[in-house]
Parts: structure tokens; sequence; C-alpha cells
């Protein structure tokens, strides 16, 4: 298995329904997984967005997906660049320097960690399929998706 590094983030919205001046980071994890399918580092910090973002009417549904509250933020969340800072620092300090990276659902945490201070982080790092697409793909195999009852009927393929 080539080594990955699994990230995920947790933001105050999506790309084209929150105002852009409103949509940030405000959690960020990642997981290094070597060659044998071990998780050998993990890295996760909050985001302080500020508080005229984090107690915008706006994001608040947002953020109640994932958890967070505005004061999670003021209180556990650091500013973005000292963590972008911290997340490439760690991606550098990987024993293996070309893991590919992926999410879960990886065109939207690469689209909000591609922008601003966090580009550099994941630059020339390598893409590796998207769990989410790779999952329901694996399940197609699967699964009769035939049957009216089945979920994967509802995927666009």
């Amino acid at each position: 298995m080539q080594p990955l590094i699994v990230v995920d983030v947790e933001t105050t919205g999506l790309p084209g329904k929150t105002p852009p001046d409103l949509l940030r980071i405000v959690e960020v994890g990642a997981v290094f997984v070597d060659e044998h399918g071990e998780v050998r580092r993990t890295f996760g910090e909050m985001v302080n967005p500020g508080a005229e973002i984090a107690e915008h009417p706006k994001v608040q549904d947002a953020l109640a997906i994932s958890g967070i509250t505005p004061a999670m933020l003021a209180e556990q969340g650091r500013p973005e660049v000292r963590v972008a800072k911290e997340f490439l620092v760690w991606v550098e300090s990987l024993p293996d320097k070309r893991p590919a990276v992926t999410a879960f659902n990886r065109e939207f945490d690469m689209g909000m960690l591609g922008d601003g201070p966090w580009r550099l982080a994941l630059s020339g790092v390598p893409l590796a399929p998207c769990l989410m697409l790779e999952s329901m793909r694996i399940m197609a195999e699967h699964c009769d998706v035939e049957r009216d009852d089945n979920p994967l009927q509802l995927v666009k393929w």
C-alpha cells in the first residue's frame, strides 16, 4: 500500500452556498498511514476565524453539523496562519517524503486546503483516490444494485 495522508476539514460552510468572506476552515485533522496500513502520526487543530465569523448567523448551521461552537473556537482555536504553518511542518516531518493525500470527500477538503496559507502544506503531494468515491465503487461491486431498496440507486454515477 502506498503511504497516505488522510485529511479532514471542518468549515463554516460550503463553497457556493456560504458567502466567500465567511467561508473558513475551523478545524483540520490528518493522519499519516504507512505502507502497512498503520496510523503512525496524527495532526489536529482548531482554527479561530474570529468572533465576527464564528458568531455570524449564516455559519451557525455548518458549525452545528460538526458540533463546534463559537465558544470552542474562541477558547481552543488558534490563528489560521499559525495552524497552517504547523500543518506544513507536520507534513514535512513525515518519514515517507512521497505519501499521497486523500480525504473522504477529497474534492471539498482539498479545495479548502488549496487556498490561503494552507496551499503550501500539500504542494507537490500526489493525490490518491477519493475515499468516498472508492467506497461507493466497492459497494457497487459487492451489492445488488438492481434491488429497489439499494441506497446506491440514488447515486448518480
